[in-house]
């Protein structure tokens, strides 16, 4: 029996620093309920997905949301309309 092949990652450009490493595991500098918290999540996130979205990682994503997208719209309009004529 012939055994499935090695799974490849994309690669992934430059490394993380201590500080994003903390991060990583959930230890960030600001309390989440502040204005600082938020920010700083939301650049850590960015900057994760700068890092690990510039391969093949996300090409099927993106195609999973550009197929769902219009179903989703097309089954709102279709029920609105039913509701509608009913």
């Amino acid at each position: 029996m012939k055994r499935k092949g090695r799974h490849r990652l994309p690669k992934v450009h430059g490394d993380l620093d201590a500080e994003d490493t903390a991060r990583l595991f959930g230890r960030f500098r600001w309390n989440e309920y502040t204005p600082a918290g938020t920010v700083e999540r939301a650049g850590f996130f960015a900057r994760q997905g700068a890092r690990n979205g510039t391969g093949e990682g996300w090409r099927w994503g993106l195609r999973g949301v550009l197929v769902a997208i219009p179903i989703v719209i097309g089954a709102v309009v279709l029920i609105y309309a039913l509701t509608v004529a009913f």
